[in-house]
Parts: C-alpha cells; sequence; structure tokens
C-alpha cells in the first residue's frame, strides 16, 4: 500500500469502495482536507451548503456536540432523536418531523454510545430521505476500528437516490 501522502484519486476511490463500498462516479464529489480540522470543517461545509436559517436538522440524541455546533451555526433547527441498540430511533424521526431538510448521523459507530445502526433502520431511513428530499449527512469518523471483522458498508454506498453526503476520516488512520 503506497504512503498516505503519495495516494492518487484512483487509489483513495479504491481504498474507499473497496471497504465501505461508497460511491465515486464524475457527479459525485468529495470535500478533503489535510488540516487537524478534517472531519469537523466537513460538517461545516456541508452546513453552510445544504442548510438555510430555521432550517431543521435530526440529530441523534445523545450525539457528537461538533456535529450540533456545526448545524446551529448557519441558523438551523435541532431535533433530537433518541438512539437505542439500533441506532437512531427512525420511525421516531418519522413521527415526530415531516419538515426535516437533513438528518445528521454516525451510522457506524455512533457516538457516544458505540453501537451500529441495524441494516432495517439504515434501509428505513434512506427511503425517508428519498421520500421526503431530505438530505442525510453520514459521518462514518472511524468505522475502521473494528475488532474481528470488516467496516460496516456505508449508507451512501447503500444510497440508489443520491441523498447521502458521506464525511470520512482518512487522515486519523494514517497520521497525517
Amino acid at each position: 500500500m503506497p504512503s498516505a501522502n503519495r495516494f492518487s484519486w484512483a487509489d483513495h476511490k479504491n481504498y474507499w469502495w473497496r471497504w465501505h463500498c461508497t460511491i465515486a462516479t464524475s457527479d459525485v464529489f468529495y470535500i478533503a482536507t489535510r488540516q487537524t480540522t478534517g472531519s469537523q470543517q466537513a460538517l461545516q461545509i456541508c452546513a453552510h451548503v445544504l442548510l438555510d436559517q430555521e432550517d431543521s436538522v435530526a440529530v441523534e440524541d445523545p450525539g457528537y456536540p461538533g456535529g450540533r455546533q456545526a448545524f446551529l451555526a448557519p441558523g438551523a433547527q435541532l431535533i433530537p432523536v433518541p438512539v437505542d441498540d439500533e441506532g437512531m430511533q427512525v420511525a421516531e424521526l418519522i413521527r415526530r418531523r415531516n419538515t426535516v431538510r437533513a438528518a445528521y448521523i454516525t451510522p457506524s459507530h455512533q457516538y457516544p454510545l458505540g453501537v451500529t445502526m441495524s441494516a432495517s433502520r439504515r434501509m428505513q431511513l434512506l427511503n425517508w430521505a428519498a421520500l421526503k428530499g431530505t438530505w442525510i449527512i453520514e459521518d462514518d469518523y472511524d468505522s475502521e476500528y473494528r475488532f474481528g471483522s470488516r467496516p460496516i458498508v456505508s449508507l451512501q454506498g447503500l444510497d440508489k437516490d443520491a441523498r447521502v453526503v458521506y464525511i470520512g476520516t482518512w487522515a486519523e488512520r494514517f497520521k497525517l
């Protein structure tokens, strides 16, 4: 495997496809940063590009405080959605609010509880997002740190309707 500093675009694309089943085509783009703010900066960019003031964003409860801060910056309203041993309770999200512009999740290793979102909830969330035209912001911050199994397939790799924005932290793996 080449060093992190010498990966070509093709190496990068193949790496994410092989391990996370992410899709990289000409109409899918990645935001890459080499600063220490990495995924936090990507969250801030997503918040400012995808959201208008007073848009609603579903967030995991409990969830990553940095994600909440990123979505509050452009004036979004946070909609906390409970998390249990299968991840975000998508049925609760659907029942409570129909005007959500985006949902921010950490499905492979939920922060801070560490649970993995079940396959049925992943599909339920993807179907809901497609039906409502809602964005899913998938923060795959440490899915590779699994012992005894391969990383979980990303939501972005399962998404047939181009509703998922995938954020992964590559720099931590290589200590850039």
